[in-house]
């Protein structure tokens, strides 16, 4: 590949939108799709009398197939929530929403 600047770029896989592309090329795409959630709760899932704390966790994929969720915890002290708070970053290659993994 190479780009505006005419330097060009080596490797194995690379990520572009797909109206870049000719539909010919998309018809052999194999399409994945990420869901993203923010979440804010009252406390920490970790039992921890500390604030000062980011988390990073991942839930195992429930059945074979499928994929894990991955969850930032941010807590008061990173300034991204009241004081008191956590705030929950989860993402997941699902085609529903990564809530439904913690149902």
């Amino acid at each position: 590949m190479i780009d505006q600047f005419g330097q060009r770029i080596i490797s194995k896989h690379f990520v572009i939108e797909d109206s870049y592309l000719s539909e010919n090329s998309c018809s052999r795409v194999q399409y994945r799709q990420i869901s993203r959630a923010v979440l804010i709760t009252d406390g920490s899932v970790l039992k921890t009398e500390s604030d000062q704390q980011v988390s990073i966790l991942t839930v195992p994929a429930e059945e074979p197939g499928s994929f894990a969720v991955r969850v930032i915890e941010l807590c008061s002290s990173t300034m991204t929530c009241m004081k008191g708070t956590c705030k929950y970053r989860t993402i997941s290659f699902f085609l529903n929403s990564p809530i439904k993994a913690f149902s």
